[in-house]
């Protein structure tokens, strides 16, 4: 039985998936099996898989599509491996990871799930960023559960390159399901704060993944994405409300300035979308004096303080519609 489980689940795939398994097939790490679990795609997948004729493959399809969730939860339940790593279908992975993050989990058993960090690619494999540690994670040695809580609520800022995330099969057994009840997109980073509360986390600090950013994943940012409150912050209150002795005031300030961005996140998408009514309850409670306060000491709370001004300002005079075109720019739209 192989040590590691490559799984990847897929749905209607077909764009990006050859790239994606043959950037596993090359891995310098020999001792895997490679699971694809295919969520009853409608596309050409089916046939891109049964293209490759290597014996560590195998290939699963679910009867009818279920949630991307519980498509995850199918991949882990399936993976036979001691380590478990859940890569994403649309992504391109170093001929290392396989081998560094198995190194990692070898030697330290403190950790429970190691990740990379990542180059950020556009649909051509283009490099068009990077996503890494910040500068104050980058000297730690390992990531305890109050690193990584007190970064997301202090910063709304995820270390964590979740397509590159390699878990032992006995902190799984602990962990799951992947919620998907609860969240349509950030059930991955609720699994991984899950993960963080019994085990250290590590991140390997390289780039050794391909982080592909494209329009088939609904756009991320301000005005950009298909759903309106940004899940990650009824999430992170979760953790927050568990464990509030690991945080201090000023820590919560900041993540209330943050939750009062996202309300002019869901203005913008109300704007666009001609529900100006809405847009402007929303953009009055993005804004308070608290929050002005706090964002004086920031100049990134300050730059998200200005535009959610510009935006009330916009609304107001009947300009909002018009004003949120800019939201195309890559500058403006991809603020979280």
């Amino acid at each position: 039985m192989a040590k590691v489980s490559v799984c990847i689940p897929v749905y209607n795939g077909e764009k990006f998936l050859a790239k994606t398994i043959s950037s596993v097939l090359s891995q310098t790490y020999k001792d895997m099996e490679i699971l694809i679990v295919d969520n009853a795609s409608t596309d050409g997948t089916p046939k891109i898989i049964s293209g490759f004729k290597d014996e560590r493959i195998r290939c699963v399809r679910n009867d009818s599509t279920i949630s991307a969730a519980e498509n995850w939860n199918r991949s882990v339940g399936l993976a036979r491996g001691e380590y478990i790593a859940l890569f994403h279908a649309d992504d391109l992975y170093n001929p290392r990871i396989v081998e560094e993050e198995a190194r990692v989990l070898d030697n330290r058993p403190d950790v429970g799930v190691v990740f990379s960090e990542a180059v950020m690619i556009d649909e051509n494999d283009k490099q068009i960023g990077y996503f890494g540690l910040p500068k104050d994670m980058r000297k730690l040695d390992v990531i305890t559960f109050k690193d990584l809580l007190v970064q997301l609520v202090r910063n709304n800022y995820n270390p964590m390159a979740c397509p590159s995330a390699m878990a032992r099969r006995s902190l799984y057994e602990k962990t799951l399901p992947y919620d998907g009840k609860s969240y349509r997109f950030v059930f991955d980073i609720d699994m991984y704060l899950k993960m963080a509360e019994i085990m250290n986390i590590a991140v390997i600090k390289e780039g050794l993944m391909g982080y592909r950013r494209h329009t088939g994943q609904g756009g991320l940012g301000l005005g950009n994405a298909d759903w309106d409150q940004n899940e990650v912050y009824p999430a992170y209150e979760k953790y927050i409300k568990k464990h509030p002795d690991l945080l201090v005031k000023s820590d919560l300030d900041r993540f209330e300035a943050f939750k009062r961005w996202d309300y002019t996140s869901q203005a913008v998408k109300k704007l666009r979308r001609g529900d100006v009514d809405e847009a402007k309850k929303l953009l009055r409670r993005s804004l308070s004096w608290r929050r002005a306060f706090v964002s004086l000491l920031d100049i990134n709370l300050l730059l998200r303080l200005w535009v959610s001004v510009f935006f009330f300002l916009a609304a107001y005079a009947g300009l909002g519609r018009a004003a949120s075109g800019i939201t195309a720019d890559r500058r403006i739209g991809y603020m979280q």
